[in-house]
Formats: C-alpha cells, sequence, structure tokens
C-alpha cells in the first residue's frame, strides 16, 4: 500500500532540510520497500529560500517531491499535493513533526491492515495518541 505525507511549508528556510531529512531516515528504516511512499513537500507563497531547499530535497532523495501551491492556505496545500497524488493513502504532518513520529506506525496499522479510513495524531493529551475511526 503506497503513502504520500505532505508537508505544507511557508518561508521555512532554516528548518525544512533538516526535518525532512529526519523524517525521510524514519520512513526509509520503517517503510523499505520503493517505492512505497513520498514525503511532499507543499510550498504555499514563501519569499525565502524555502523552494530551492525544496527542489534541492528533491534531487537528492527520490521520494521527496515538491509542488508550488498557487496561493496560501495549509488547506489549499493539502488540496493541491493530495489531488495530484496517486497513492493509496495521503496525509499530511506539521514541519515540526509535533507527534512523535512513532505514532505514525500506528497511523500506517490502522489505515492499512485493520481497514480505518480516517487516523488523526494529536498532542492535547499528557502523551501523543493516534485515533482513528471507519468513515
Amino acid at each position: 500500500m503506497t503513502f504520500d505525507v505532505t508537508i505544507p511549508v511557508l518561508d521555512e528556510e532554516e528548518t525544512l532540510a533538516q526535518q525532512v531529512g529526519i523524517l525521510h531516515t524514519f520512513l526509509k528504516k520503517h517503510f523499505p520497500a520503493n517505492p512505497q511512499w513520498r514525503i511532499v513537500i507543499a510550498d504555499n507563497g514563501s519569499k525565502d529560500q524555502t523552494r530551492a531547499i525544496a527542489e534541492q530535497l528533491s534531487q537528492e532523495y527520490k521520494e521527496v517531491h515538491w509542488v508550488s501551491v498557487p496561493r496560501r492556505g495549509v488547506g489549499l496545500a493539502l488540496k493541491t499535493s493530495w489531488g495530484q497524488s496517486d497513492a493509496d493513502i495521503v496525509g499530511y504532518m506539521d514541519l515540526d513533526l509535533a507527534t512523535d513520529l512513532t505514532h505514525f506506525l500506528e497511523a500506517y496499522q490502522a489505515i492499512a491492515e485493520e481497514g480505518n479510513d480516517i487516523v488523526y495524531g494529536s498532542r492535547l493529551h499528557p502523551r501523543s495518541e493516534v485515533i482513528a475511526r471507519p468513515f
């Protein structure tokens, strides 16, 4: 089962390469099958070097792609990225990787193996958690 992880970005030149590198390393370790997954950087109007860094990352890592979003807005970034995707599963993650990446495995399992349609990860509780629901 293939999946895309979209990261909406706006003026993130300072942390983009590092955070995408962390996510890429994690996904490569836990999902070694190629081409099972992609990281999609959705740049929605950055004025700094974010786009150039995203392009460089897409050349460095075959699993990293970037899309240019016509206007600002996280929702539009997701709609643009997901609308272009041919993956079985689409999702998103904030660039700060605020939810512990180990929960990504739970989210994937909830959809790919347990048949849930929607999964949401949250840091609102004392510990991060994954909530899965059939749609």
